[in-house]
């Protein structure tokens, strides 16, 4: 099979001042990502992320595993396990400290292509924590294919958490709607 691989890396001072850069001043950032085709239908793919914030010392590291199956040319499934810990200020009971935030879940994603509709995809995705039913994300979406150039794509996600996918939590909620396009420009 063929295996995809990317890593990145960035740290930034406490002085570090750029509002358009990817990471906030004060902070060390991994990610890695792993892909790899078992099958002609079937891939593995590894997510791994740490992020650092040093000037509000916090941290946050997940993992996530998943395997996707293409069933024909019109249906894919994808099922997966994620684990993060988040480790963030705590402010509760009227003295700082720190909290500590586990999540183990499960995610289970499809995606269903009308074949009559000029291919047009409908997507669907839901995590569940499996140590806390009040943890989870629901997708629902449509993809557009914009002829041999990429796509157009608009989903909305419900979230019970405000620092994304690596932070759920049951005492946040966090609905978005994204509305993007994925061209490939030559």
């Amino acid at each position: 099979g063929r295996v995809q691989a990317r890593a990145q890396y960035t740290q930034t001072n406490a002085q570090f001042e750029n509002d358009s850069a990817f990471s906030p001043k004060g902070s060390e950032n991994l990610e890695a990502r792993v892909n790899a085709q078992l099958a002609t239908n079937t891939r593995l793919a590894f997510e791994g992320s740490h992020a650092v914030d040093n000037i509000n010392d916090t941290q946050r590291t997940g993992a996530l595993i998943t395997l996707e199956q293409q069933i024909g040319e019109n249906v894919t499934l994808e099922a997966g396990a994620r684990q993060s810990r988040e480790i963030q200020q705590d402010f509760s009971g009227g003295q700082a400290g720190l909290a500590t935030i586990d999540v183990r879940s499960l995610r289970f994603k499809s995606k269903f292509i009308f074949p009559k509709l000029k291919k047009i995809a409908l997507l669907g995705e839901y995590e569940q924590s499996i140590d806390d039913r009040r943890q989870r994300m629901a997708s629902l979406g449509v993809e557009v294919p914009l002829s041999s150039y990429g796509r157009l794509y608009v989903k909305h996600e419900f979230i019970s958490a405000i620092g994304g996918m690596f932070a759920l939590n049951p005492t946040q909620r966090r609905n978005t709607t994204v509305i993007g396009l994925d061209a490939t420009l030559q």
